[in-house]
């Protein structure tokens, strides 16, 4: 929550020394991010309605759009939990498919952020339907902030609610080597952690 312009810098030399996918930062720093990265291989990535998406739609739209703008090539965007629970299912599909097209717009990649410990079963399975339909390429099971964090279990449930063209990335309190090889091995792509040094994977899965 106190990241500086500093430690920007900071986590992307050290992505690039450890081969990781990508640097995911508050969209304050897009532009931070997009410079410290260009051309190294590693992808910039930063958040939108983070960290609850309790944002209005076109608010989230603003936020994307100028990161893309400022360079950035990936949105971890928070999926708007209060609009779903509250019936605006159609609302949040729209939503979704706008944003999708607008990142695509600038050739980027959308991983949505599905707060998994609020959900139900049947809740997260329609909240899967609905980023497959709009064509997202990730579903992430959590912020890092909400009450469940990365397991097997959350990990295996994605897996199985998605098609393979849509990848998982496991998210929160990801600590060790072991416990990403794990989360790995339940279906996840890739591993979003602040603790790279200690998970050392050096296959392109963090981020």
């Amino acid at each position: 929550m106190d990241t500086t312009r500093a430690d920007v810098v900071r986590m992307a030399k050290e992505a690039v020394t450890w081969g990781c996918a990508a640097v995911c930062v508050p969209s304050y720093f897009s532009r931070d991010v997009a410079l410290a990265l260009q051309g190294t291989g590693v992808s910039s990535c930063v958040t939108a309605g983070y960290p609850m998406g309790f944002s209005e739609f076109e608010s989230i739209y603003i936020e994307v759009e100028r990161a893309l703008s400022h360079g950035v090539q990936e949105i971890d965007a928070v999926f708007p939990i209060s609009a779903w629970k509250s019936g605006d299912i159609k609302a949040c599909d729209r939503w979704l498919r706008e944003l999708f097209k607008r990142i695509q717009g600038f050739n980027g990649k959308l991983k949505v952020i599905l707060e998994t410990g609020y959900y139900t079963d049947a809740e997260l399975r329609d909240a899967c339907d609905l980023c497959i339909d709009s064509g997202v390429h990730f579903v992430k099971n959590s912020t890092g902030m909400g009450p469940r964090g990365a397991d097997v279990d959350i990990i295996q449930k994605l897996r199985s609610y998605l098609p393979d063209a849509v990848a998982v990335k496991a998210s929160g309190g990801i600590k060790s080597r072991g416990q990403a090889l794990e989360l790995i091995a339940a279906g996840a792509s890739r591993i979003g952690t602040s603790s790279a040094s200690e998970v050392i994977l050096n296959h392109g899965l963090c981020g």
